[in-house]
Order: structure tokens, then sequence, then C-alpha cells
């Protein structure tokens, strides 16, 4: 018996135009987490901490003066760097996780916003089966100089 638990991003991008489409690199630091039912009604709170290495294809599918919307879709590697609880770090925990995302976002001059869904390929637990990262996100982004596009 799980339930997801909220967590947060931050991180940087590069993209890299191309002719009709961007590659974006990314580095985040993520937190995941799921709450499991322990003994009775008592719930323990995992929290698990990334270095998320995203590698995507943006497509820009709309674009009016300093306006678009587009498109995201690529693969992840996620290193786990902690995974603790309230009660002691969690065993069996995978260090490597590799997963798929599509997003959806838009873009007005140098900001962004993106909603974004992630799953990971790998169980990442050694120990119990069918465990699977599974991340709805929700993102704003600040860019340093105007972005291609």
């Amino acid at each position: 018996d799980h339930a997801r638990m909220p967590g947060i991003n931050m991180g940087g991008v590069l993209i890299k135009p191309l002719q009709d489409f961007d590659l974006q690199f990314e580095m985040i630091i993520s937190s995941k987490g799921y709450q499991i039912k322990s003994i009775g009604d008592t719930h323990i709170s995992n929290l698990l901490i990334y270095i998320d290495l995203p590698i995507m294809v943006k497509k820009n599918l709309y674009t009016v003066k300093n306006f678009n919307v587009f498109l995201t879709g690529g693969t992840s590697v996620m290193y786990k760097i902690l995974s603790i609880n309230l009660v002691s770090e969690i065993e069996g925990i995978r260090k490597l996780d590799s997963g798929i995302l599509i997003g959806l976002g838009s873009q007005f001059n140098r900001v962004s916003f993106e909603l974004r869904i992630t799953r990971s390929i790998i169980n990442f637990d050694r120990v119990e089966p069918r465990k699977y990262n599974h991340v709805i996100s929700a993102g704003l982004n600040f860019y340093f100089k105007e972005p291609h596009g």
C-alpha cells in the first residue's frame, strides 16, 4: 500500500539548436518519494534524492512573435544520492535508474512553463518487485539569454 508524495526539482538546462528541433540537456536535483503503511494506521514517508540527467528533443509546435508552444520527449538517467525516512536509510534502492519522459510547454521571451511526465523503466527497489518512479511535474524555467526558437 503506497501513496505518492510531492517533491521538488531544481537545476539547469543547455539547449543546442538544430535545423528542425532543439536538443535539450538538463541536470536536475530532484526529490521523489512515497508513503508506505507500516503498522496499523501508521505511515512512513520515504524520501529519495536523485541527480537526473535528461536528454530531450524539443520541437516548437506553434510560434507567434515571442510566444511558442513546444513538445519535449526523451530519456533520462537518474543517480540516487540519498534514500531515507524518519527511521533510517532505506536499504535496497538501486543507485541508477533510467526513464522516458514527455512534456508540453509554452514559452514567452525568457520564461517557459512545462508539464512533464516521467516514468522509470527500471525497478528502483532491489527488494520489492514492480516499484517504478512515476513523476508528474510542472516546471517554471528562466533563461539567462534568449533561447533559440
